[in-house]
């Protein structure tokens, strides 16, 4: 082999792996809507907002994308306004009481080619927090953490 031939060869390599980790700059509305699938059908995000009720109230906060699902096989979802009387803690008995399970998202952000988001339970200030990476076609959970703060 002649050095044209085996610079050829590299050049080829490396634009092929190339070609499979490109940045991505912005999140598609498909893209966005399977993160917050994969998010929602989390095993600790479920076992927790489960015993509530199978309605998901999700805030439309600042990151709110209006292709985000209406349902997953586990939740319907309602979209409500971010308001004040929506951000209720609930304290207990004798104090003001919301039974709808509220989710805020108060993080949905791309960096490089990572997803990172929390969800909190606005009713019981329990954050969810992960990290996705796209691999394998498909966007899938690579940290997850959380609790309440």
């Amino acid at each position: 082999m002649n050095k044209y031939t085996i610079l050829g060869i590299v050049a080829i390599t490396t634009l092929l792996f190339s070609c499979e980790n490109v940045e991505r700059k912005t999140l598609s509305g498909k893209d966005s809507s399977e993160i917050l699938n994969v998010v929602l059908a989390g095993e600790n995000f479920k076992k927790e907002t489960l015993r509530n009720s199978d309605t998901l109230y999700i805030l439309k906060v600042k990151k709110f994308n209006s292709s985000w699902p209406i349902q997953t096989p586990f939740f319907h979802i309602k979209y409500i306004n971010d308001a004040a009387d929506a951000k209720i803690v609930n304290m207990g008995p004798k104090f003001p009481y919301d039974r709808r399970t509220r989710i805020s998202v108060p993080i949905f952000e791309l960096k490089k080619d990572t997803v990172f988001v929390s969800l909190v339970d606005v009713g019981y200030e329990v954050h969810y927090d992960y990290k996705l990476l796209f691999q394998n076609k498909k966007w899938e959970v690579v940290e997850e953490g959380g609790g309440m703060r």
